[in-house]
């Protein structure tokens, strides 16, 4: 390879890295997927961690929920809940929670159970994020 082409790559290669390295970071802002089962006996269940940036909204989606349930979600910070519960969500359904500022700078995570008490296992799906 002569010199020229080695610094075309090498220039194209550190262009790359300052371009993609200015680029701004939103964590809180993507919606992040969920895929797991409530549990039996309405207990609740970690479904997605992320980072809450700012005092915005959080949002969690449910693309599916298994059979006829709905379920009831809410954000945590380690074992403090943070927000209100959002009760007997379904499929299709959008719920918003305001979160306590304490939060802000943290990990947060979507917690679910089921809306009703039951004896099995019910499959959700979705997305969750912490700032909107």
């Amino acid at each position: 390879m002569n010199k020229t082409v080695k610094r075309g790559i090498i220039s194209l290669g550190l262009l790359a890295t300052v371009s993609l390295g200015a680029l701004p970071v939103f964590a809180g802002t993507s919606w992040i997927n969920f895929n797991d089962d409530l549990p039996k006996y309405q207990g609740w269940v970690a479904l997605k961690s992320d980072k809450k940036e700012n005092s915005s909204k959080a949002e969690a989606k449910v693309d599916y929920i298994g059979s006829n349930y709905k379920a009831n979600l809410a954000i945590y910070k380690g074992s403090n809940k943070v927000s209100s519960t959002y009760v007997g969500i379904d499929e299709g359904e959008k719920a918003t929670f305001t979160v306590d500022s304490s939060a802000v700078g943290q990990s947060v995570t979507l917690k679910g159970q089921t809306n009703n008490w039951t004896i099995v296992r019910v499959e959700i799906r979705g997305k969750f994020r912490a700032d909107s």
